[in-house]
């Protein structure tokens, strides 16, 4: 399967945006890009959800040019959060 990401609330502070999230790996996926919403990715904050969950790694060097960062899990079939802050 994929991934599918989620938008949960959007705010600004100053003059960057904030986006919170929840992502959705399933079947045999592993790894996957988080679309966040923003043009630019400053920081991104991950949370693994799921007492099975070991963890999980950003694999990008921050900040970013894009508004995508890709995921990547211990496990398959997780579910994670994460609050993203940019332009």
């Amino acid at each position: 399967m994929a991934i599918a990401n989620t938008i949960i609330a959007q705010t600004v502070f100053g003059n960057k945006r904030v986006v919170i999230g929840k992502s959705v790996l399933s079947g045999t996926v592993a790894t996957g890009d988080v679309v966040t919403g923003l043009d630019q990715v400053e920081f991104f904050i991950p949370v693994v959800s799921g007492a099975t969950q070991n963890g999980i790694a950003i694999n990008e060097t921050l900040p970013l040019a894009s508004g995508t960062v890709t995921a990547v899990v211990e496990t398959n079939d997780s579910t994670f959060y994460w609050i993203a802050v940019g332009l």
